[in-house]
């Protein structure tokens, strides 16, 4: 299913990505004796010559590929 995607920086600058597919994969951390927790959610957002990684934790988004400094940039993800 093709969504209408907005990601905006924290310092305000905004992409919109028409088009979109999303697949969604579960991040989840091993304790012992085969007992897990679930951390997030990464989210890879293709459109035709561009996509992003997004992780999804508990409180918001951190764009994680492409990097556009030399960390993970906190995002706002809104999927329509």
């Amino acid at each position: 299913m093709k969504r209408k995607i907005y990601v905006e920086f924290k310092h305000g600058m905004r992409i919109r990505l028409e088009g979109a597919r999303i697949y969604r994969e579960k991040e989840e951390v091993l304790i012992g004796n085969g007992a897990s927790y679930s951390i997030g959610e990464t989210l890879l957002i293709s459109v035709p010559k561009f996509n992003l990684i997004v992780f999804k934790g508990e409180q918001d988004y951190i764009l994680k590929s492409p990097k556009l400094w030399r960390k993970p940039a906190p995002v706002k993800v809104s999927i329509h």
